[in-house]
């Protein structure tokens, strides 16, 4: 099973996305969608390839989609690097570092 590590801007991304879920959906809501994040993250561990290549923005890139949002990540051997949590209407071209 591989290590799943969130760069900062990821670790960014998830506060903003429980802040917002607090303010408009409440604590509970929010909760629960973290918690889906969190297993989505758990389903990388195990399987790495589960999402699909992305290449057109960043070579080795993978994104998997979990509810309203979309996972970025790359890995490499036992670690995958989430380098993203981005909103679905976002583009990420703007946001990928």
């Amino acid at each position: 099973m591989a290590t799943v590590e969130l760069s900062n801007s990821a670790l960014a991304d998830l506060d903003e996305i429980a802040s917002y879920s607090i303010a408009m959906f409440g604590t509970e809501v929010a909760d629960a969608y973290v918690s889906e994040l969190d297993k989505a993250f758990a389903l990388l561990a195990e399987f790495p390839e589960l999402g699909f290549a992305v290449a057109e923005l960043k070579q080795r890139l993978r994104c998997l989609p979990c509810g309203r949002h979309r996972i970025f990540y790359w890995y490499e051997g036992a670690v995958i690097l989430v380098v993203r949590v981005l909103h679905h209407a976002m583009d990420p071209r703007e946001w990928l570092d």
